[in-house]
């Protein structure tokens, strides 16, 4: 596997603004979806809400209360 997505887990990008994309490899097949959102870890969130799966949760404490929130949805999804 190249590049830095990693298996089935979104990678979340920013496009400037306040979209983002949000990209994962799924049985060797690649998955992107066009995100709207506040900031980066609201992206994030709406990413595992809609979506499902995992993302990368590493600086959550440097995004304030948005990053309480997706690091909360993370585990949470984790442990369904």
């Amino acid at each position: 596997m190249k590049g830095k997505l990693s298996y089935n887990k979104w990678s979340v990008s920013s496009l400037g603004g306040q979209s983002y994309i949000a990209e994962r490899i799924v049985d060797n097949k690649s998955e992107s979806r066009n995100l709207h959102s506040h900031c980066l870890a609201c992206a994030k969130s709406d990413t595992i809400a809609k979506y499902g799966g995992e993302v990368d949760t590493r600086g959550w404490h440097n995004q304030g209360i948005c990053g309480v929130f997706m690091l909360a949805i993370a585990r949470g999804n984790q442990d369904e």
